[in-house]
């Protein structure tokens, strides 16, 4: 191989790794969505009764921190039961009341 070839593979490689390492990002928007998503089904506040879209602004509000263990929240219905115990604050709610 060339010293051309090589640089080529070499780049080619690289913007792979970053690609594969961006993939696997999560943001407060993924967060967020992820816990709202999940709360509005637990909560038992769907369809007339949930607005995600005013649970997701009001997480956005929070701390990345905050966020992060909201996603705690998010994994099943109990967590989200007791999420102001495990995130030790008043979560967002999707619901209406």
């Amino acid at each position: 191989m060339n010293s051309k070839t090589l640089l080529t593979l070499g780049l080619v490689l690289a913007l792979g790794a970053l690609g594969g390492l961006a993939t696997g990002c999560d943001d407060e928007s993924d967060y967020c969505r992820a816990y709202c998503e999940m709360a509005a089904d637990c909560l038992d506040c769907g369809g007339a009764g949930a607005d995600i879209k005013k649970c997701e602004n009001e997480c956005v509000d929070l701390s990345f921190s905050e966020q992060k263990a909201l996603s705690n929240c998010a994994k099943d219905c109990g967590n989200v039961l007791a999420c102001r115990q495990i995130a030790g604050f008043i979560p967002p709610t999707p619901c209406e009341y």
